[in-house]
């Protein structure tokens, strides 16, 4: 078989004009292929029909197309002047039949296809992850692949467009993800291991958007709201909030809104609340103001038995209002009095590290800081990465850190 794998490396000779990145090891039951889409018509889809055959259990196929920039689908990003769909769909290849015959297949990744499946598609029955990017898949497409994957256990949709019913049969499943599919108005997972679940995209439409068949088997759980949520109201952000508060065993919770972190917080406390095995919350936006900081320390209030803290303080976007106020690695940090009297639980005995990503040093962003460094006790590690147009002065904000630990033996590392 290897001898095999042999051949067909030697065989290949890169398009005219294409740039080319292929790999085939059969004897690990492995091809890759990143191509442009003319080249799949000749000995790239010869690769797949010889690995498939000879028993490949992962095929990653990615193809580029030089009319496309590779811009984000999503509609609230940079590039949210432009359509939300991919383009002209009909210059889009479909994908080849024999991939969907093939019964040996355990790990499929598709990039920049049409999705295509044979009316007579045999079920996959090895099939366990399938991860489907920027991938035009009309549901009648999804819905014929997904209910032939009896054993899937990983799912991951990206920018796909077209889908807008999801419903995954799979009793296996136990980690689904949709990240900026915005047409989709309805997702029903039908497995009661479902452990964990990723949404990226705007405010859910209704509290039926998400079934889930058993929450309380939910450990992990991301929510990342692309869209401004500032002149939402509460019955708008419900679905979210509902949804989080039926997970009942969370560990895990990952939360990024728009337009600040924490946003809304008076809808996310009473959820946190009923989250007693969290041990692990990431928290993702930007600090404008005084009150964004009150929001972050709010949430925290609801959260007794935390013991890890991820921060993700972002740059406020194009035509947002910051902090108005520069970074000063010499002035004294200000704590008001009515955030520095806020009772945070888990920071005098639970909370045993803390994450900053892509830290700038903002007047909001330190207040924050030594908020938290000041008050947590059994505080055993801070991680600061800070973030690359600062790191000129990644020393200065590594010692102004450190002074304001309240356990002086926490270790304080950045990169």
């Amino acid at each position: 078989m290897n001898s095999q794998a042999s051949a067909i490396k030697s065989n290949v000779k890169p398009g005219v004009g294409t740039n080319i990145c292929s790999v085939v090891r059969l004897g690990e039951s492995l091809i890759a292929i990143s191509t442009a889409p003319i080249d799949l018509g000749g000995l790239h889809a010869e690769w797949l029909i010889i690995a498939l055959n000879a028993g490949a259990e992962e095929v990653d196929v990615k193809l580029r197309y030089w009319d496309s920039p590779g811009r984000s689908l999503c509609p609230f990003g940079p590039s949210s002047l432009f359509p939300v769909d991919f383009g002209d769909v009909q210059h889009l290849i479909k994908t080849p039949p024999h991939l969907f015959r093939a019964r040996a297949l355990r790990r499929l990744r598709l990039k920049n296809w049409t999705l295509a499946v044979p009316r007579d598609m045999p079920p996959l029955v090895s099939l366990e992850t399938l991860v489907l990017k920027r991938v035009m898949a009309p549901d009648d497409a999804l819905r014929r692949l997904l209910s032939n994957c009896p054993r899937l256990a990983d799912l991951t949709l990206v920018e796909c467009s077209r889908a807008t019913r999801i419903t995954v049969a799979s009793a296996h499943l136990r980690s689904f993800a949709m990240v900026c599919c915005h047409r989709a108005t309805r997702v029903v997972l039908e497995t009661p291991c479902l452990r964990s679940l990723r949404y990226k995209g705007s405010l859910p439409p209704d509290m039926s958007f998400f079934s889930v068949q058993n929450h309380a088997a939910i450990a992990s759980v991301t929510i990342d709201i692309c869209e401004d949520i500032n002149e939402k109201r509460p019955t708008q952000v419900a679905p979210i909030t509902r949804f989080i508060s039926r997970c009942t065993n969370l560990s895990f919770l990952h939360l990024a809104l728009r337009p600040e972190m924490g946003y809304y917080s008076n809808l996310f406390t009473s959820v946190l609340h009923g989250l007693p095995r969290l041990r692990h919350l990431v928290l993702k936006g930007c600090l404008h103001n005084e009150r964004s900081v009150g929001s972050v320390a709010a949430l925290l209030q609801s959260t007794c038995n935390l013991e890890v803290l991820a921060l993700y303080p972002l740059r406020p976007e194009s035509g947002e209002d910051g902090d108005g106020k520069e970074s000063d690695y010499r002035g004294y940090v200000y704590v008001p009095s009515r955030l520095w009297n806020t009772h945070i639980r888990c920071l005098k005995h639970r909370l045993r590290r803390i994450n900053f990503v892509g830290y700038r040093g903002g007047y909001f962003d330190k207040i924050l800081a030594k908020l938290l460094l000041s008050k947590a006790a059994a505080l055993e590690e801070v991680s600061v990465a800070i973030a690359p147009l600062e790191c000129p002065h990644k020393y200065k904000m590594a010692c102004e850190l450190a002074s304001w630990r309240f356990n002086h033996r926490t270790r304080v590392t950045y990169t």
